[in-house]
């Protein structure tokens, strides 16, 4: 895979698969490398802190049903495929995981979700202020 440098103003690069399913484990590895190049790889980072994340999957309740071993997909090869790149692991869906737990005809459910696959608007005001959260912390964790 050749992979091409962006503009020197490309700082952040972000995979969301979204409710799409898992993805293979070689296509994640060659996706992550890429994206750590595309970001300047180690020169970036001693330079201006650039940083490529794979973002995980919200929870909802078609995707638990239909892709019962997303999470696990995720939360286990994925990240290490993540991480050996020399990208971040965003877990989102540690975050929105009860959200996915309640019961359908709850007032919570009601209050969280629009139908069975989106968020009510406070539920991604309050997840984009975390992303905020962590684009703005420059520390190497």
């Amino acid at each position: 895979m050749q992979v091409t440098k962006l503009n020197q103003n490309t700082n952040y690069i972000f995979y969301n698969r979204g409710i799409w399913g898992g993805i293979q484990i070689d296509k994640a590895e060659k996706m992550m490398s890429a994206m750590y190049e595309m970001t300047g790889g180690d020169e970036g980072r001693k330079v201006s802190n650039n940083r490529c994340f794979f973002r995980s999957t919200t929870g909802n309740f078609r995707t638990n049903n239909r892709l019962k071993n997303l999470k696990h997909l995720e939360s286990g090869p994925v990240r290490d495929v993540v991480r050996r790149s020399g990208c971040e692991y965003f877990d989102i869906a540690f975050v929105t995981e009860e959200f996915s737990r309640m019961e359908k005809n709850s007032y919570q459910q009601n209050s969280t979700f629009w139908d069975e696959v989106h968020y009510t608007p406070w539920v991604y005001e309050e997840l984009n202020n975390l992303l905020l959260n962590v684009l703005c912390n420059t520390q190497d964790f």
